[in-house]
């Protein structure tokens, strides 16, 4: 059976061990196939992720994953303004950005670096 060593399963193998294993993986495509084999799987890999590069809209940061606990560095930098509405104003767009700074500060307890 595929995944098994005698009567041991790799579904059975230590969240630390898993960590340390799932750390190495430095694709980002492969980390994700890594996460949709099991609920498990997936807490363990969200967790070893510490770097996040947003793109989209800035109107949509409300909609931020909150599954990847252990980010240090947070890159806003990709965001694209040109989602706002027309009575919304550029100027309160970057104020928005540096509010949600603050607020992902406190979502993502161990952030040190905003892009």
């Amino acid at each position: 059976m595929v995944g098994t060593i005698g009567n041991i399963h790799l579904h059975d193998l230590p969240d630390v061990i898993l960590f340390k294993i799932f750390s190495s993986v430095p694709d980002m495509r492969t980390c994700n196939a890594i996460s949709l084999v099991c609920l498990k799987w997936h807490l363990v890999e969200r967790s070893t992720q510490t770097s996040l590069a947003l793109r989209g809209n800035i109107r949509d940061l409300f909609l931020v994953p909150t599954c990847f606990r252990s980010i240090t560095h947070l890159d806003l930098s990709l965001l694209s303004p040109w989602g706002h509405h027309d009575w919304y104003p550029i100027l309160q767009v970057d104020r928005q950005s540096d509010d949600l700074e603050i607020i992902y500060k406190k979502q993502y307890q161990c952030l040190s670096d905003v892009i």
